[in-house]
């Protein structure tokens, strides 16, 4: 299984630094969305005219653009379905927390699972489970 990082570059480049470091130059490089963006900071930094020339051919191998977007859209998938099953983990949690003390309250375990559109086993489980 591949594994990936997710890095803020967006934040990176606001950081403000009376003086760059070299190696926060390379890093500049990533943030950049505009092409004269890319040729201002090359024009003040000579050093970097061979990653800008990278980057150009890069951005024309067709090859590589595809495999950019295509690991650009598996990442965004990642990160909605971790979302989507961080979402429904937390509503099943808090669920079952609403389950114990609507029980603790007194309410009876058909309201609890007309309420909660569950079936009264489901309900029992959860109810048993908390009390072990």
């Amino acid at each position: 299984m591949k594994t990936s990082f997710f890095v803020n570059l967006e934040y990176f480049s606001k950081l403000c630094y009376d003086k760059i470091e070299e190696r926060d130059k390379l890093w500049k490089l990533f943030t950049i969305k505009e092409k004269d963006e890319l040729e201002k900071l090359v024009d003040d930094e000579k050093e970097l005219s061979k990653y800008r020339d990278k980057l150009y051919r890069l951005s024309k191998d067709e090859e590589y653009c595809k495999m950019v977007w295509d690991e650009r859209i598996d990442t965004n998938l990642r990160r909605y379905q971790d979302y989507s099953d961080g979402k429904e983990d937390g509503i099943q949690e808090k669920t079952r927390e609403m389950i114990i003390e609507l029980k603790k309250n007194g309410v009876s375990l058909d309201v609890i699972a007309k309420s909660t559109k569950m079936d009264i086993l489901e309900v029992k489980k959860i109810i048993e489970s908390e009390s072990k």
